[in-house]
């Protein structure tokens, strides 16, 4: 199937829909290429551990299932209350074979930012940057739309 077809995502998720039976423990989203796992524990020392034993399991799966892992787009977030301190980085340590997956103090899911605390703090952050961008493009090209006597419009589909 090349890439960018129609079919393509649909396939894939068909291809990939028994991932969920690699472990009975994680809570697996899948939307379009994407791939999201869950868990939770309260001791984070029991977490580390089931943890690297579902990743082994699920590394199992891959290899089963002849895919391979993008370790360099893989990366995990540990979720915490806001007024719990965050967990220091030599002490958490997450492997899928003998690959140390990265972790990250935010992350997108499902088009929505979020960090450590489950604030919407980086989300802010990036709409804010996207408007700040798009109101600097307009104000660079609206000098040119009067010289010239152009209207634009824009219809906006709700």
């Amino acid at each position: 199937m090349p890439h960018g077809s129609i079919l393509g995502p649909l396939l894939f998720l068909i291809y990939i829909n028994d991932i969920c039976c690699s472990s009975s423990v994680l809570k697996f989203v899948l939307f379009a290429d994407d791939t999201n796992l869950f868990y939770s524990l309260e001791c984070i020392n029991d977490l580390q551990h089931v943890l690297n034993h579902e990743m082994a399991a699920l590394f199992e799966w891959f290899k089963a299932n002849k895919l391979s892992l993008n370790v360099d787009k893989t990366s995990y977030i540990l979720f915490c209350a806001s007024n719990a301190r965050r967990v220091s980085q030599p002490s958490f340590e997450l492997f899928i074979d003998s690959f140390k997956v990265k972790r990250v103090e935010s992350c997108k899911f499902l088009d929505v930012y979020l960090d450590e605390k489950m604030t919407l703090k980086t989300h802010i952050e990036q709409i804010t940057s996207k408007i700040s961008k798009t109101f600097g493009i307009i104000s660079r090209i609206k000098h040119i739309l009067h010289k010239y006597n152009i209207y634009y419009i824009h219809c906006i589909t709700l």
